[in-house]
């Protein structure tokens, strides 16, 4: 009796150590399993790479429409103005208002300049009119590139008169305050004169 009652008490703690050692394994197992699980599920898009998180068609509309916006209008020091030789056509002498950016970044022009004949004093005597056959669209200048505007003066006098003579041009870019004062030699008669907006190239 005695003897089965030690196998029976033997029997029952080896139940007991095995039963312990199974639920600590299982709980190993499973915690192992979670963490397996979880990281890659709650990793966060900062933990990601870049190339993950933002494709590359995103990053170039980003750049580009930052690029378009950075571009300021010409204007200062870096906007160079001069005005070429005239050349004439059916009463009209034609000149080119040309705009050169100096600087070492892209610029735009849009509009009319504005343009007059003054005398050796500086002083206005003859507003160029604006023609609005054409429509202003904007004109980017990148570094060392130019723009220009049409001048053209009437050269047919109304009568048997000579028509005035005055030595300077007094230009103003499109939306500036800044005026420059060229040398060139026009002749406007019966006070006429009218000049384009801006368009690309020197000519």
């Amino acid at each position: 009796m005695r003897a089965q009652w030690r196998l029976s008490l033997t029997l029952s703690a080896v139940a007991v150590v095995v039963s312990a050692c199974s639920s600590g394994s299982g709980g190993a197992a499973g915690t192992t399993t979670v963490t397996t699980t979880v990281t890659p599920t709650g990793s966060t898009p900062t933990m990601s790479p870049p190339h993950v998180v933002v494709t590359p068609s995103q990053g170039t509309a980003t750049t580009s429409t930052t690029g378009a916006a950075s571009i300021v209008r010409c204007d200062g020091p870096t906007l160079a103005v001069s005005v070429g030789a005239g050349e004439g056509a059916a009463g009209t002498i034609h000149y080119p208002v040309v705009f050169t950016n100096r600087g070492r970044v892209s610029c735009y022009l849009q509009g009319f300049p504005g343009v007059s004949a003054a005398n050796a004093a500086g002083a206005a005597k003859v507003d160029a009119a604006r023609d609005t056959t054409t429509a202003a669209t904007r004109v980017v200048l990148t570094a060392a590139g130019s723009a220009h505007a049409n001048l053209a003066v009437r050269n047919v006098p109304p009568g048997s008169g000579a028509c005035p003579s005055y030595p300077l041009l007094l230009v103003t870019p499109p939306d500036s305050r800044r005026t420059s004062t060229v040398s060139r030699t026009v002749q406007p008669c019966a006070a006429q004169m009218r000049v384009t907006v801006v368009r690309p190239g020197a000519s």
